[in-house]
């Protein structure tokens, strides 16, 4: 793998950062679990810790041009941690009733009522359905909304299996 000394010094710059934040115990964002999976992947192919902070990952070597320079592919590999942080932060960013628990609360809310009102049995009883009834479709909702985005980025090519 070669590389000039702009790339050397940028790839450089980029593990010192990683290895001080890393140090430092500082939370993971979604570049830091790019360059989680990439080290990682580095390390599976006996790639120099440097070569996962270069723009891509190396796929294939052995290829070789007429003038004799080496062909290189290059393939973006993902990662289920990375997207399903991708998912949290995006709906965290979101305004306050776009925000999967909210969404769902209502929804939950206005289906668990319509459910009580048509159980005829006791107030008690009816408090007891509306609480169930709400329960699950907010933790139903907002699990079967996520589980939908990452078998949505589950088809697409290069995700890492895990």
């Amino acid at each position: 793998m070669s590389a000039t000394g702009q790339e050397i010094s940028r790839a450089q710059t980029a593990l010192t950062a990683y290895q001080v934040a890393r140090a430092g115990r500082v939370p993971l964002n979604s570049t830091d679990y790019r360059y989680k999976a990439k080290l990682e992947q580095a390390q599976a192919e006996g790639a120099p810790a440097l070569s996962a902070f270069t723009g891509c990952m190396l796929v294939d070597d052995k290829r070789t041009r007429r003038d004799g320079y080496m062909q290189v592919g290059y393939q973006y590999r993902g990662n289920v941690e990375y997207f399903k942080e991708v998912i949290d932060r995006q709906y965290r960013q979101g305004p306050w009733l776009l925000r999967l628990p909210v969404q769902f609360g209502i929804v939950g809310a206005v289906l668990a009522a319509c459910v009580a009102t048509t159980v005829h049995a006791s107030t008690v009883a009816q408090g007891a359905v509306f609480v169930v009834t709400f329960g699950l479709v907010v933790t139903l909702g907002i699990w079967a909304t996520k589980q939908g985005l990452m078998m949505k980025f589950k088809r697409r090519p290069g995700l890492a299996p895990k």
